[in-house]
């Protein structure tokens, strides 16, 4: 069995094959390594990505191979054939879709780190507990804050 394909990996060949009409390995590997939201240990040769095409057209319905030409005989007999690829699909979120891609969301969270009591983190567990994680917890608790009181003035700082 191959190894499985990264869905970012796979997002990016996808995004790449999208507006055009055929694109051969090295160039869609030259369009993934550019890509900047594919993570640098992902980036592949051509012959790699020539592999991984291979792959990606068994996996996915929507991306199709072409045969541009024949390309001789293997030492083993087979046919060799120049390949390109090409995406069926008509948005980027219905390949997404297809993926299982889960895009995230717009707005950034911040992460802090707070000492609490005991009852204050048996709180928390208790709410985790009940599938609520932490932080959402906590979020919650200061929204309710923030709807009673407001946001606190600027002598609140000082304390």
């Amino acid at each position: 069995m191959a190894k499985k394909i990264p869905k970012s990996l796979k997002r990016s060949i996808v995004k790449a094959l999208l507006n055009e009409e055929e694109l051969t390995p090295a160039q869609v590997s030259e369009r993934v390594n550019a890509d900047p939201e594919l993570p640098e240990n992902y980036r592949k040769t051509p012959k790699q990505m020539a592999f991984v095409m291979n792959q990606v057209v068994k996996e996915l319905n929507g991306v199709e191979m072409v045969v541009l030409s024949r390309n001789g005989v293997s030492h083993h007999g087979n046919e060799r054939f120049r390949k390109a690829y090409r995406a069926t699909y008509e948005t980027l979120d219905e390949a997404d879709e297809e993926l299982g891609v889960i895009n995230k969301p717009t707005k950034r969270l911040k992460q802090i780190t707070v000492n609490l009591p005991d009852d204050c983190v048996a709180y928390i567990k208790a709410w985790r507990e009940a599938g609520v994680s932490a932080g959402r917890a906590v979020e919650n608790l200061i929204r309710a804050d923030m709807e009673a009181n407001g946001l606190p003035d600027s002598s609140a700082d000082e304390v």
